[in-house]
């Protein structure tokens, strides 16, 4: 989680996101990362409600690691037994609203034994670009 501490002061210009990347575009450059399962099971990136708030307001004023649960959303059905749910929020500034926040997770599938984490990766060409908030990576 601390890597997603290097977007706090940037304004997120552009986004992308599909099920293994996320990449936000910053006016201080491009930060990506990637979902990574341990053995035995398979990480991916789920969902991010709150996309307007994060392009059309100030820099990032923080990133936390927040409490979701499996049943917040349904999760893609696999064949593995357990779904761990990560979720993380971040927090611009509206000059209208004060405060206001996005939320993106990632669900980590096993046999309940294992669980994933979120790294910083190489830059890439990551698509799609989201613009509006995302229910479900298809």
């Amino acid at each position: 989680m601390t890597e997603l501490q290097d977007l706090i002061g940037k304004k997120v210009k552009r986004l992308f996101l599909n099920d293994q990347f996320l990449k936000f575009e910053t006016d201080n450059g491009d930060f990506t990362y990637a979902v990574d399962g341990d053995c035995c099971s398979h990480s991916y990136f789920y969902d991010f409600y709150g996309v307007k708030n994060l392009l059309e307001n100030g820099a990032i004023k923080e990133i936390k690691e927040v409490e979701l649960n499996p049943t917040d959303l349904l999760a893609k059905k696999d064949d593995y037994d357990s779904i761990s749910v990560y979720g993380f929020q971040i927090t611009t500034e509206s000059e209208e609203y004060g405060d206001v926040t996005s939320v993106f997770s990632f669900r980590n599938s096993s046999n309940g034994y294992y669980g994933g984490s979120i790294s910083k990766c190489e830059d890439r060409e990551v698509s799609p670009e989201i613009k509006d908030d995302v229910h479900e990576v298809k």
